[in-house]
């Protein structure tokens, strides 16, 4: 992956306005620089067996999809992130954390909710792709889901 899609993968995660704290290393003593800690290595054992979204497609501008990837083990050195659109119109991030949409902490099914708003727009058969990104850079397994339809908001919407 490189640096600029995992940059705009972490700047969505963060414009979604997920729960939990952000720690920023602002190093040691009087500004003296501090390493950050090495990412946990990937675990080749992990992988994505289904991801989905409901509601099924068409949806409407304005209707909350609810996106699931389930793993066959949880892992603390990956990240689910999924891309809708071609070129990536949303770039969600799915947690496995037990708040934003997911129901159980740490049983490897990672989910997160998105309401369908004018930055994703309206359009037909956008393709919808996971990813298990490793936090080392390792490249990751994808999985497909059923290509999504965005129709304009229903009257009274």
């Amino acid at each position: 992956m490189n640096l600029t899609k995992m940059l705009r993968r972490v700047a969505s995660a963060i414009l979604l306005g997920l729960s939990g704290s952000v720690f920023v290393n602002c190093g040691g003593a009087y500004g003296s620089p501090v390493p950050p800690d090495p990412p946990p290595p990937h675990d080749p054992s992990v992988v994505l067996l289904d991801f989905s979204y409901t509601p099924a497609s068409p949806i409407h501008m304005g209707d909350a999809l609810h996106l699931t990837a389930t793993l066959n083990k949880p892992t603390a050195a990956g990240i689910v992130f999924v891309d809708i659109g071609d070129p990536w119109r949303i770039t969600l991030f799915l947690n496995d954390y037990g708040a934003s949409g997911d129901a159980v902490a740490g049983d490897g099914v990672c989910s997160a909710y998105y309401e369908w708003d004018a930055w994703g727009g309206t359009g037909s058969d956008l393709p919808v792709v996971a990813e298990l990104s490793w936090l080392d850079h390792t490249p990751g397994q994808t999985l497909d889901g059923p290509p999504l339809t965005v129709l304009p908001a229903e009257e009274g919407q």
